[in-house]
């Protein structure tokens, strides 16, 4: 049960949009050409270095009245995504396990957050904390 809280509807709301997506969850080795990974991180003003992972599909979905970058990186034990919410602010990492989804919304510097999530009953959260790390290790904000 989610607790009345503005971080607890925000993954609501992240497990809501990975729902209408079942097509970002293949397991794949076909990279994102880089000029389209590029252009769907311009709008949030980032750009992914190569040692991000391979990322297997990059799109700009709307969420929460804004177009967010949702990408989905080919993590060991299967696809990763990872959002994008450069217009969302929490003051904490918070973890979330409901509705076959396990994640963690991670906060970075400038107000910005990652939205890092597995789906499946035997996804590892420690799997998703080590794929939201190397993200967030590889993204470049652009000022």
């Amino acid at each position: 049960m989610w607790l009345a809280s503005p971080e607890s509807s925000l993954a609501a709301d992240v497990i809501d949009h990975m729902a209408k997506e079942p097509g970002a969850w293949a397991v794949t080795e076909v990279a994102v050409p880089p000029p389209m990974l590029a252009m769907v991180l311009e709008e949030a003003k980032a750009r992914l270095r190569p040692s991000a992972g391979l990322v297997t599909y990059a799109h700009s979905c709307p969420f929460r009245g804004h177009q967010v970058p949702h990408l989905v990186v080919q993590a060991e034990g299967g696809p990763v995504t990872v959002m994008v919410l450069s217009h969302e602010a929490a003051s904490r990492p918070m973890h979330f396990d409901e509705q076959g989804y396990r994640g963690i919304i991670v906060p970075v510097p400038g107000h910005r957050q990652l939205a890092v999530l597995e789906r499946g009953s035997g996804s590892d959260l420690h799997a998703v904390e080590q794929v939201a790390a190397q993200v967030q290790g590889t993204i470049d904000w652009i000022s």
